[in-house]
């Protein structure tokens, strides 16, 4: 694989112990991942689906809820009722799921004029980047 990453070799240690391979696997990380990875299923479970997503509005696919930039009431439920979902299912114990970056990128890009001030391209590029990672 190319990139800024080919050839390293990344590792964790642990207790002393180095783990180089499939640390997703490890006793001691393998639950918190498989959580981790329920959570991003949820999102195209039907039974979460309404709660997890919301349709973009660039593509008209269904994109992670906190991404919606909240300017309604409606907006806000629709967001909170996400993070509970989340929080409800992890028992609360995920203090940072990836709903927290989302919803920190979401209030840039909610920003964009402010970044423009200095220069248009500046109000762009974060508007860009937040539907790039959105969708």
């Amino acid at each position: 694989m190319a990139g800024p990453t080919a050839g390293m070799h990344r590792h964790v240690v642990i207790d002393g112990e180095v783990v180089s391979e499939n640390i997703a696997e490890h006793p001691a990380f393998r639950n918190v991942a498989r959580t981790y990875a329920k959570l991003f299923d949820m999102q195209h479970d039907a039974a979460y689906q309404d709660a997890l997503t919301y349709t973009s509005p660039t593509t008209g696919d269904r994109v992670v809820a906190s991404f919606q930039v909240p300017r309604t009431p409606e907006d806000l439920r629709r967001r909170r009722a996400a993070i509970r979902t989340w929080a409800e299912y992890s028992n609360g114990f995920l203090g940072r799921t990836s709903d927290y970056m989302n919803s920190s990128l979401t209030a840039l890009s909610a920003a964009e004029k402010w970044f423009s001030q200095a220069d248009p391209m500046f109000g762009e590029n974060i508007r860009k980047y937040y539907e790039h990672c959105r969708e």
